[in-house]
């Protein structure tokens, strides 16, 4: 419901409405920004890694304050997001984003005093929302139909997650129970990946699929999975810190992240495929939307955990993969912002022409 129904709204009753009913999943455009900075700085591009840095600080900051607003302003439409299973997903990119940022923080800004703050605050957002998310979602969400609410979306708590695990090993710095803590994630997230994706592939394989039901989303199938990759190249490199004899189960952190990978490589043709079938085929028209930021976050997560998976494992070819699909997650963030662009300028001409408010 809009929070006015006014025929000629002013310009602060349309963005009072904006914030009103603003998606929790908004941020999934600083995890995009975020994770294509990081592929670009991986692969020598640092200018471009910088620019998209500075984006990203001044979008995070922004989305951060109408989020604030809403909170205060509408609390229950925030609870009517969170109990309802098709929106309350999108809350789990408020800590992806913040982590995808503490890493752009220690890495591109050499802040990592910064990293740790925003890692801190990220984690107590994990823990508040995983519980609050699922609670809600299973005691008292509205569920509708379970092949229209299932989707990628849910994959978001595995990118959360996982987000928690890569910065942590970022901020480590040598500390046991971070990186035990990093090691925890890692392991939650592998297996709720597991029972997420197990759904989405029943759901995708034995149902029939409108052409309209394959949304952007479908791609954090793929985004997930490389999040959980790069975790695992992360807790590779901290096995040494681990506590006791925890150390010795570096081979198995190998060749499941080496598994993770894999899958994650499986996923990109049908994915592609898929859009083909929806858009070349089935005539779909392509047309901007905000849940495109999560086709680009998958591209850009698998560039940067590829170019991971060479600096764990000494193997050039993951290199040269990772250059290609840096590249192109930065040409799919750039048509994006473009689409985002062109929607903020006819939204501005609206505001323009719209009646200011009367005393």
């Amino acid at each position: 419901m809009k929070y006015s129904d006014n025929p000629a709204p002013s310009k602060l009753n349309r963005l009072t409405d904006f914030v009103a009913n603003m998606s929790p999943s908004l941020f999934a455009i600083v995890m995009a920004t975020g994770i294509v900075s990081m592929a670009a700085s991986l692969h020598g591009m640092q200018a471009i890694g910088m620019a998209l840095t500075v984006v990203n600080f001044v979008s995070f900051i922004v989305l951060w304050l109408l989020t604030l607003w809403r909170l205060v302003a509408f609390p229950k439409n925030v609870l009517a997001d969170v109990s309802d299973v098709r929106s309350a997903f999108g809350f789990f990119t408020w800590i992806a984003a913040g982590n995808v940022l503490g890493v752009q923080a220690v890495r591109i800004l050499k802040l990592p005093d910064l990293a740790f703050g925003i890692w801190c605050f990220s984690v107590g957002l994990w823990v508040l929302l995983t519980y609050a998310v699922f609670y809600f979602v299973m005691a008292h969400a509205n569920k509708p139909d379970w092949r229209e609410a299932l989707g990628g979306g849910w994959l978001l708590a595995v990118v959360a997650t996982q987000s928690c695990a890569v910065l942590g090993s970022q901020v480590a710095h040598g500390s046991p129970l971070i990186s035990l803590a990093t090691a925890f994630w890692f392991g939650t997230g592998a297996l709720l990946y597991i029972v997420i994706i197990s759904a989405i592939f029943f759901r995708l394989t034995l149902f029939e699929l409108a052409p309209k039901q394959l949304v952007p989303p479908y791609w954090i199938n793929m985004g997930a999975i490389s999040i959980t990759t790069l975790a695992g190249t992360r807790i590779i490199n901290d096995a040494p810190h681990f506590p006791g004899n925890m150390g010795a189960l570096l081979p198995f952190f190998g060749g499941i992240t080496f598994i993770f990978w894999a899958f994650a490589t499986w996923w990109i043709p049908l994915l592609i495929l898929l859009g083909l079938w929806k858009h070349a085929i089935t005539r779909l028209p392509l047309s901007f939307t905000p849940a495109l930021w999560s086709m680009v976050f998958p591209l850009g997560m698998y560039a940067t955990c590829t170019k991971m998976m060479e600096a764990a494992f000494h193997v050039k070819v993951f290199g040269l993969i990772s250059g290609v699909f840096a590249y192109v997650a930065i040409a799919v963030w750039a048509l994006v912002a473009m689409g985002l662009l062109k929607t903020a300028i006819r939204e501005v001409r609206n505001l323009r022409s719209a009646p200011n408010p009367t005393a």
